[in-house]
């Protein structure tokens, strides 16, 4: 059961220190918790916090993960803090990634996906838990989109697989010019190869 909000701001900074770390379980709802009610929290709440996640792992990692369910609803000063508190923590990050990555098309839409990508090319945690959702949803992306994506799945293999493995399962809805990307790519990628044909080993890449 969550803890209720006005209760749990009490905790920061005194006895929430003392209840993360007894046991994962609780670690996970409490990051969870207080990482979608970011927005509800003062400047000095979310540092507080944010400090004690640079000790625990899983209550980073589920803060993170919070933290991109409600991404999407949080104002831009705060989606900023999110993203330079990400930069600090890889465990934080890769929950982020996670949680986020369901959000790809509406961010795509939204035009709010750029600085999402140009924070994935400098963090191979958060760009692998967002590089299948990318890869899926790869025909409705902007083209200054694609060609980060592209441009990351060059250099980072693990990212190059779990993007060839989303799109794997939508290639036949791609337009021509998206299969002919994916043509092209399965040469030059071995990653993105594996992956693509993970997903869809009986595609005929005809475009």
């Amino acid at each position: 059961m969550m803890p209720d909000l006005n209760v749990a701001k009490k905790k920061i900074g005194t006895s929430l220190s003392a209840h993360v770390g007894v046991d994962p379980e609780i670690d996970y709802e409490l990051g969870v918790f207080f990482g979608s009610k970011l927005d509800s929290l003062t400047d000095a709440g979310r540092n507080r916090i944010m400090s004690l996640s640079l000790k625990n792992p899983t209550f980073a990692w589920s803060l993170g993960h919070g933290a991109g369910w409600k991404f999407k609803k949080f104002s831009w000063k705060l989606r900023d803090w999110v993203i330079v508190s990400a930069h600090k923590n890889p465990y934080f990050a890769g929950g982020f990634g996670h949680s986020i990555s369901r959000h790809v098309r509406k961010l795509a839409v939204s035009d709010s996906l750029e600085p999402i990508m140009e924070f994935a090319i400098k963090h191979p945690e958060f760009a692998f838990e967002l590089a299948y959702d990318l890869g899926y949803h790869f025909g409705v992306l902007p083209e200054r989109i694609k060609e980060m994506v592209y441009n990351l799945a060059t250099k980072n293999d693990q990212f190059a697989f779990r993007v060839g493995e989303g799109i794997g399962g939508v290639y036949e809805k791609l337009g021509n010019k998206d299969k002919e990307f994916v043509f092209d790519f399965t040469d030059k990628s071995e990653y993105f190869s594996k992956g693509f044909f993970k997903s869809s080993p009986k595609k005929n890449l005809k475009t």
